[in-house]
């Protein structure tokens, strides 16, 4: 059996351990020794390993402690390296400390950590990996390629040389990163984007490495240079000069000079001065221009980027020719004018030839060598009278023209106005010719309306025409007519006001009330509607003007007498408006009738919840003064009697004339009111409400009815309620009433109500109205669980009569009332 030297030693004590038992009678149970048992050594447990800390060093790292995190540790517990044990001291049963010394991670790779238990027991732990990282080396640059770029340029690809590059090396870019591509450890490429030499400088270029070691480089250095822009050449000054000339100075004028940028002589550069970036001069050398002849000028710009501008051409002129002057443009002036441009044409003019005012040379710009211009100043045309104007040409050769005479004219007279006619016109006129009288007028003399100019005519120095459009007197107002005499001399006269007169608009007349009187009335206030009235605006009745109150553009208001509408009659209403403008309108008929009359009805229904309930009926149109409005309502519900009450909203006073309750199941109830001589308005809408108790159903008729005053109007109304009918009765005869010629009934009101229902009430004949062949005509109803509960109709009537109305009342229990209105 092979035994370590651990192990023997393990057996060794363990063999004590059991002779000392044994000599103390620990062998014996049963004997009543009192001595105290010696117990058996522990075993150790097999420790294991979860962590270390660290878990990792860098190469070439000094010595450290290692921490060794796990379960089962002892105090002899031996932490080892690779298999080697080191130092180890115990901090816990969970915690072993050790040091690592310098050579064991001096190379990079993995080292092999675990715990080792000694015997009894004991063992050795499972094995953690501890990583030993190679270090980085600092990267070194030692060149750039390329090394410039101009500005502007597109973006491109860089390399750098150098040493102890890695894979993750990093080209940076005056500190940033730029998208690298690992070469060797002596090479590294990059991608330098455009808008890194966008513009003139120069950039740092690094390289990093990452850490374990590692670093940045030197720094490198990336020229940006400037790029010069293409010259431009505009003009060259003089652009010419005579065949043996002495040397001069040319000054090039344009754009993008650069301070490099030479003037070039037919190819040939010449000795240049940078004044800015718009011009440079250049001395031409008098052999330049020996002979007469043309060069051609330009500018060029070194690189990088320069280039070379189109060229201008200079002459060199052979020996000034004697000049010859034929004309001038123009060839007067008015005295007192402003500075003007002279043009002169000839022959033998040169770049020096000048043109000469009375001797005196004046500002000259050669066109050609037959054309000079040059700006003659207002001082010499202050006088009226002639001028010499000459050309004259230096030497060499050269010599002065003939003279051609220029003439001064006298200035303009200043207008003077005296009058206009016509001198007003209404407004909305057509155009027309206005006649101006004055003096000092000449033939550009021109009239003005309110400071523009009208299309005017040269009649004579004391007088214009001018015509006026349409457009300038549409509106009324005061306008200020002038005349205005160009320079030089001339001006603008003293004003004459014009005057516009307001045009009245032609009165509409749209609508009036009241429209229908009742004949024998009293005197009123007749109110006009519609548009285009104004404050002399005057009410006509039958074309006889009446006193006129003027309320707004659309409404004037006129009292009548009550002679006026004393008998039946018809009345032609008109409104004038005087000149200008104005006139008459149409005519609106107004009615006086024998009263009464129906002036409007509304009917309603509804149904409704037990309570107290109102139903209101709105009329719609305005209520007259001095009329009778007639409520006829009726109700069905299970409240027995009712109380009711009718109101309006123009606080008018209602009677009630009557009102039946059958008594039966359902209690039908009909009542009528009546408001007399009412307070109407003759501009709002009047609403009757009728109020009651406990309603499920209910139906109103409102009628007005105009000319008279009380219940008169109500023909025959307390006498013709019936009720009671059998069932089936159909035949329900108003009593007969008497009627005279050009009399008209012009209301008849039916009103049922039904206790026992029935289909008869759904359809057919019903209670549908009058009977046919009677000669009224239905108007309108209202209906209520299928029952017919109102019926309005009119007959017109044209001589002596009766009028009997028959009714259908399929059911029991059926009540009838007939109103008629004669008017």
């Amino acid at each position: 059996m092979n035994l370590s030297p651990r192990r023997l030693v393990g057996l060794a004590t363990a063999a004590c351990a059991a002779l000392l038992l044994l000599a103390c009678g620990g062998g014996d149970s049963s004997s009543g020794s009192t001595a105290n048992p010696v117990e058996a050594a522990s075993t150790n447990p097999v420790p294991r390993v979860s962590s270390l800390q660290p878990a990792s060093a860098a190469a070439g790292s000094p010595a450290f402690t290692l921490t060794v995190n796990g379960s089962q540790f002892v105090r002899t517990s031996t932490i080892t390296w690779n298999g080697v044990a080191l130092t180890t001291t115990y901090v816990s049963s969970q915690k072993l400390r050790a040091s690592v010394p310098a050579a064991d991670i001096a190379t990079a790779g993995n080292a092999v950590v675990a715990v080792t238990n000694p015997a009894p027991g004991g063992g050795t732990s499972n094995a953690a990996t501890f990583n030993i990282q190679a270090v980085n080396p600092v990267p070194a640059v030692s060149g750039l390629s390329p090394g410039s770029v101009a500005s502007g340029s597109a973006s491109f690809a860089l390399a750098v040389t150098g040493s102890n590059f890695v894979a993750t090396s990093t080209v940076k870019w005056n500190g940033t990163a730029l998208a690298t591509t690992y070469v060797s450890a002596t090479q590294l490429g990059a991608t330098v984007p455009a808008a890194d030499v966008a513009t003139g400088g120069t950039a740092k270029v690094t390289v990093t490495n990452p850490t374990p070691g590692g670093g940045t480089s030197n720094a490198a250095t990336f020229d940006i240079i400037a790029t010069n822009p293409t010259p431009a050449l505009s003009s060259i000054a003089p652009a010419n000069t005579t065949a043996g000339a002495a040397n001069f100075t040319l000054t090039a004028t344009g754009t993008n000079f650069v301070a490099a940028s030479t003037i070039n002589w037919n190819g040939t550069a010449l000795a240049t001065t940078y004044v800015s970036s718009t011009q440079l001069t250049a001395t031409v050398p008098a052999a330049d221009v020996a002979s007469a002849g043309t060069a051609q000028v330009n500018v060029t710009s070194p690189a990088p980027g320069g280039g070379a501008s189109s060229a201008d051409t200079f002459t060199i002129n052979a020996t000034n020719p004697t000049p010859t002057l034929s004309t001038v443009a123009p060839a007067s002036a008015t005295a007192t004018g402003p500075a003007f441009t002279l043009i002169v044409s000839g022959s033998g003019f040169v770049s020096a030839s000048t043109i000469d005012w009375n001797g005196a040379a004046l500002a000259t710009t050669y066109v050609s060598s037959t054309q000079l211009t040059a700006v003659v100043p207002a001082a010499d045309i202050a006088s009226s009278g002639t001028a010499n104007v000459t050309v004259a040409s230096p030497a060499p050769g050269g010599g002065t023209s003939s003279p051609v005479s220029f003439t001064i004219n006298p200035a303009n007279p200043a207008p003077t106005l005296s009058g206009v006619a016509p001198t007003s016109i209404s407004s909305g006129s057509q155009a027309f010719t206005l006649t101006v009288n004055g003096s000092g007028f000449i033939s550009t003399s021109t009239v003005d309306w309110n400071g523009t100019a009208l299309p005017t005519a040269f009649v004579s120095t004391t007088q214009l025409t001018a015509q006026v459009p349409a457009s300038d007197v549409a509106n009324a107002g005061t306008y200020n007519v002038t005349v205005v005499t160009p320079s030089p001399g001339g001006g603008t006269s003293a004003s004459t006001p014009f005057t516009v007169i307001a045009t009245n608009p032609a009165p509409t007349l749209a609508s009036m009330s009241p429209s229908t009187l009742v004949a024998g009335g009293p005197a009123f206030t007749l109110t006009v509607n519609g548009s285009g009235f104004v404050a002399s605006s005057s009410i006509a009745w039958n074309g006889n003007a009446l006193p006129t109150t003027y309320v707004s553009a659309t409404q004037l208001t006129a009292p009548i007498a009550a002679s006026a509408i004393a008998a039946v009659t018809t009345a032609s209403i008109t409104v004038s408006s005087p000149a200008p403008g104005g006139g008459t309108s149409s005519a609106l008929t107004l009615n006086v009738v024998a009263g009464p009359y129906l002036a409007q009805y509304n009917v309603s229904q509804t149904s409704g919840t037990n309570g107290v309930n109102s139903l209101a009926v709105p009329f719609s149109a305005p209520t007259h003064a001095g009329s009778t409005i007639w409520v006829a309502v009726t109700i069905s519900d299970y409240a027995g009697v009712h109380t009711l009450s009718v109101t309006d909203s123009q606080g008018n006073v209602y009677t009630l004339l009557d009102q039946e309750n059958d008594g039966n199941p359902g209690y039908q109830s009909v009542a009528h009111f009546v408001a007399t001589n009412i307070a109407g308005d003759s501009t709002t809408p009047n609403v009757v409400t009728v109020s009651h108790t406990w309603e499920n159903y209910d139906g109103v008729l409102v009628a007005e009815i105009a000319g008279t005053s009380g219940a008169a109007a109500l023909v025959g109304h307390s006498a013709n309620i019936q009720d009671g009918l059998a069932a089936g009765t159909n035949n329900v005869t108003s009593g007969a009433i008497a009627v005279t010629a050009a009399q008209t009934p012009a209301l008849l009101v039916a009103l049922s109500m039904n206790t026992s229902g029935g289909s008869s009430d759904l359809g057919g004949t019903g209670f549908g109205g009058p009977a046919a062949g009677n000669g009224l005509a239905q108007v309108a109803q209202m209906w209520n669980w299928g029952i017919n509960l109102a019926t309005l109709a009119t007959e017109p009537v044209t001589s002596a009569a009766s009028v009997a109305a028959t009714f259908n009342a399929p059911d029991k229990d059926s009540y009838v009332t007939v109103g008629v209105v004669f008017h």
